[in-house]
């Protein structure tokens, strides 16, 4: 076609999409063998805030590696 290729969203855009709709998600980060998984609650420009299990847990943004929705809430 002739259609421009799409351009990837940057990361914290499409992390903001799923803060706002509080998903539970499952984030990996560099340097830190053990997952986090929680409700995503926001995204700044160099933090992901999550809440597990009643605590608030702040990761890097430039840590994350890798995050899996655990079930999308519409």
């Amino acid at each position: 076609g002739d259609r421009a290729p799409r351009r990837a969203a940057p990361l914290a855009d499409l992390l903001r999409h799923l803060a706002a709709l509080q998903s539970p998600v499952t984030v990996r980060a560099a340097g830190n063998a053990t997952p986090v998984t929680g409700t995503l609650r926001s995204v700044g420009a160099d933090v992901v805030t999550l809440s597990c299990d009643g605590r608030t847990v702040v990761v890097p943004l430039a840590n994350v590696d890798e995050v899996a929705v655990d079930e999308l809430v519409l």
